[in-house]
């Protein structure tokens, strides 16, 4: 994500809290292990962009996941 770059609003999942919290560039994150719980904590189709950083090979669901971004 480019730093210059304005956004509405950045959201981020992740499970790590220390992680989450560095990120300056988030207006909130949320914790959760995707694999437990593939359901994003939003509503389906509400995200304009879905970067995965790292995680995605980790991920049992991907596209269970993913269709909460593209719905």
């Amino acid at each position: 994500m480019l730093n210059e770059t304005a956004y509405a609003e950045v959201i981020s999942h992740g499970i790590n809290t220390d992680e989450l919290a560095a990120n300056s560039r988030l207006d909130r994150c949320c914790v959760q292990y995707l694999n437990d719980v593939s359901d994003l904590s939003e509503e389906d189709a509400c995200y304009d962009n879905a970067p995965i950083c790292v995680g995605a090979q980790y991920l049992q669901h991907l596209l269970a996941v993913l269709r909460h971004v593209v719905a």
